[in-house]
Parts: C-alpha cells; structure tokens; sequence
C-alpha cells in the first residue's frame, strides 16, 4: 500500500498526513509555514546542486517567517522525482539515487542561516516526516519539494509526556 491521496492531502500508508497539494508559499501564521519548490530533486555533491539549492532557497525566503525561528521546529517533505523512462507502470515508488537523506539535507541547507531565512540552524529540526515518490504518469504532480514546517511551542514536550504518562498507567 502506497500513499493514499483524499481530500486533496497525501496520506503515508499508516494514515498520517504527510502534505496537502496546494501550492502556496507563504507563512500561514508565526508557527506555520509551507512552500514548493519546483524542479529536479538532486542531492547535495551533484554538479546540478546549485540550481536546485537557489529554487528551494527562493521558495523558502517567500515564505519565511519575519525572523528565523529559534527552538524546535518540526518538517515534513515530499520530494517528487520524474520516473525513469524504461520503469514499468506498477513501479511507484523510488528505489534509486538520489538518495532521500541527501535531498533532506540539501534542503535543510538552503533554509537555514546564512543561506535562508526559515531557521537559525537545521539542527532545530526534531521531527522529520519525508517521502519520495515518482511524477504521474499525468504530470498532475510536478517535480520538486513540498515542504511544511512547524514551530514547536515551549513546553509542548511536557504537555505530551504528560498525556502519556497518564495512559501508560495499569
């Protein structure tokens, strides 16, 4: 079972949802923000660095917020990558270079400081949600990276050890 596409969001197979299609770029308020960055994913070392590194850099300062975010923030990340040419139709999924880590890397690059403006640092990243799958045969989903981030509020560790805790009970 692959990702799962309902209500104009992609879902992983476990049900959580990993992005919604749009195509904004912008900050959606202090804590949130999302972008796209449209092109050939390429992982960071590649002669065509470069060119990916300053679209997903763009993209990223359109929506960044009025000052980098200090403390912890959480992402998620959806790289669609153009399907080789001789791979069947059922072959939905990338098994292939690039390799995911290396284009999660290139991007943390481009948004945090000095290069973007979205994070002071990409070590302030907690959470990561990230997947990599193929452009429809349709060309409806367009090559590059759909990015979401979150900024985790102080205290909101606790609030969810406490949640815990009080399950775990027997």
């Amino acid at each position: 079972m692959g990702m799962v596409e309902r209500w104009g969001k992609l879902y992983l197979p476990h049900g959580s949802c990993i992005l919604d299609k749009s195509d904004r770029g912008e900050r959606l308020n202090e804590t949130h923000i999302e972008f796209f960055a449209e092109g050939t994913p390429v992982a960071r070392g590649s002669a065509k660095h470069m060119d990916w590194w300053m679209a997903v850099r763009n993209a990223a300062n359109k929506a960044a917020p009025k000052q980098p975010w200090a403390g912890s923030v959480e992402a998620a990340m959806l790289f669609v990558v153009p399907k080789p040419k001789g791979d069947p139709k059922k072959h939905l999924y990338p098994d292939r270079r690039p390799d995911l880590h290396m284009l999660v890397e290139s991007v943390l690059d481009a948004i945090s400081r000095p290069n973007g403006n979205v994070v002071e640092d990409d070590s302030q990243i907690c959470f990561k949600l990230t997947g990599k799958v193929y452009q429809d045969e349709k060309e409806e989903r367009r090559c590059g990276v759909r990015v979401r981030m979150y900024r985790i509020p102080p205290g909101h560790w606790s609030k969810l050890q406490k949640l815990g805790s009080s399950e775990v009970k027997s």
